[in-house]
């Protein structure tokens, strides 16, 4: 039985609702997008929620804590219909289907619409010494405060409300294990944005698919691995059916300018106590994160385990993982780099904004209580 499929079926189910049970007099959104809301104090708000994954994926777990969260603080006032799977927006209409209303918020990630966000799409370029709850918190001190940000964000009519704080995606999860980074050569991966670059490096070859591909190319042996996916996401997906062996390398964390987005003009229109009780939701989830980060990926290494598979970290010899830094190179930057400005980002915003992330996440990895899933997962696995 494919459970995987069963999955996504029960995603497109109608209403997939999250918190407390609608009641009869609700107003309930419709499937092409826009929430019935009043403006009134008081009115019950029923808000629409979109994702291109599957619900059980780590991004998505945490965005139904985040709308729990604010279901609580509004008491019970803000009540959500969700689509996940693509019900609602793909993965590449995520960002204009939730600027023009078609969705009121979503999981969002800047690789799938890099021309619109290419300053925000630097976090998938991989960055050396940096963790997933650093980058996420590097987001949320820039977003504050980098005005370039906030015009980018702005010009593409969406409000970030927070950004997922992920797991390692510098991986490559394939059928069966392998125990050197030369046996990934020629190989067929998929991986999207300039991450691509170093997977090319080791001699393999980037195939950019969509999320919702993934799954039945690797079944059908299209291609050979899967990049550039969080240990969560690989089980909330399903992939550990096709490919329960993850790989990690040593070109640095990324993917981290991923998160839930709200339309400009959706946001404006919330009455002010609802806007301030997403704000202190946002709040709450970065003080969660991580202990929600940790204990997604131990679950999902208990799930990846099962399937007979596990975490492998390559290579294992430190003078052979320079080797491949070295390899690497600037070449994933450059690729940004290059795409910001034909995207029309000057090239003083691209230079600002490389400084002030790399550095930012840099300065706050490992400040968290928070031990990378993938070292602990590769000790289990051995």
């Amino acid at each position: 039985m494919n459970t995987r499929r069963n999955r996504i079926q029960a995603s497109r189910r109608r209403p997939y609702a999250l918190g407390a049970a609608l009641t009869g007099v609700a107003l309930v959104a419709t499937a092409c997008g826009g929430s019935s809301a009043g403006s009134g104090e008081g009115d019950e708000l029923t808000l629409t929620f979109s994702s291109a994954l599957a619900p059980d994926t780590a991004v998505n777990q945490q965005a139904q804590w985040y709308m729990d969260k604010v279901t609580e603080l509004t008491d019970g006032r803000v009540q959500w219909d969700t689509y996940y799977a693509g019900a609602l927006l793909s993965s590449t209409e995520t960002v204009t289907g939730v600027a023009d209303g078609r969705a009121d918020m979503a999981y969002f990630a800047s690789a799938y619409d890099p021309g619109t966000l290419p300053l925000l799409d630097i976090g998938f370029v991989p960055v050396t010494d940096t963790d997933s709850v650093g980058n996420a918190l590097a987001w949320r001190d820039l977003y504050e405060s980098n005005e370039a940000l906030q015009q980018e964000t702005a010009n593409a009519g969406i409000h970030i409300l927070f950004m997922n704080g992920v797991a390692n995606l510098s991986n490559v999860a394939m059928p069966e294990k392998v125990a050197s980074v030369s046996e990934l050569e020629g190989k067929q991966i998929r991986v999207i944005g300039a991450a691509s670059a170093a997977v090319e490096s080791l001699g393999a070859s980037p195939v950019s698919l969509a999320a919702e591909e993934i799954y039945e190319s690797v079944e059908r042996g299209v291609i050979g691995g899967i990049g550039g996916t969080s240990i969560e996401s690989v089980i909330g997906q399903g992939y550990e059916e096709v490919a329960p062996w993850m790989h990690y390398l040593p070109f640095g964390n990324y993917g981290s300018s991923l998160g839930v987005i709200m339309g400009e003009n959706r946001w404006n229109d919330l009455p002010p106590e609802v806007q301030d009780a997403f704000e202190k939701a946002t709040e709450a989830y970065y003080e969660e994160l991580p202990t929600m980060l940790a204990a997604g990926e131990e679950e999902a290494c208990d799930a990846l385990l099962e399937a007979g598979g596990g975490v492998v970290i390559l290579p294992s010899d430190d003078a052979e993982k320079a080797a491949v830094v070295e390899a690497v190179g600037d070449a994933p930057m450059q690729i940004w780099r290059d795409n910001a400005k034909r995207s029309g980002a000057s090239e003083q915003s691209i230079a600002q904004i490389e400084k002030a992330y790399t550095e930012t996440a840099r300065s706050l990895a490992g400040t968290a209580d928070y031990t990378p899933g993938e070292q602990l997962c590769a000790a289990r696995s051995e």
